[in-house]
């Protein structure tokens, strides 16, 4: 994902990759890994100076999860996106459309037929 940001955008964005194992790593100045629980990407986006965040992108299953874990993720990555923010999940199932409607006025959802396995792609917002 970074490495498709346009050169001079670069120098004034920051990814943060989440990953669940201990094998996170940093790759350049802008660019920093992670180990997290995601239940508290607010207060890791404002240990690094941030308020809230323009774009959360996740592929977490959210059908593996219990629905109070998945109600608690939707919930803090909602509060943790600014008011123009976007949220994308990619999910292998429908199942999570209820769940996002009823945090996001705006919910697309698209197909990826290239993907493997294919995958469904919500992009979400507040607006």
């Amino acid at each position: 994902l970074f490495e498709r940001i346009p050169a001079p955008a670069k120098e004034q964005t920051t990814v943060f990759e989440f990953l669940k194992d201990s094998g996170a790593r940093e790759t350049d100045v802008n660019r920093r890994a992670v180990l997290f629980t995601l239940c508290k990407i607010g207060e890791i986006i404002k240990e690094f100076g941030f308020e809230k965040a323009d774009i959360i992108i996740s592929s977490l299953p959210l059908a593996n999860f219990s629905v109070e874990l998945r109600n608690s993720i939707l919930e803090v990555v909602n509060e943790s996106l600014n008011e123009n923010g976007s949220f994308i999940q990619f999910q292998y199932s429908l199942n999570a459309y209820k769940n996002l409607k009823k945090l996001f006025p705006v919910v697309k959802l698209n197909f990826t037929a290239l993907n493997f396995p294919p995958a469904f792609v919500y992009t979400c917002s507040k607006r």
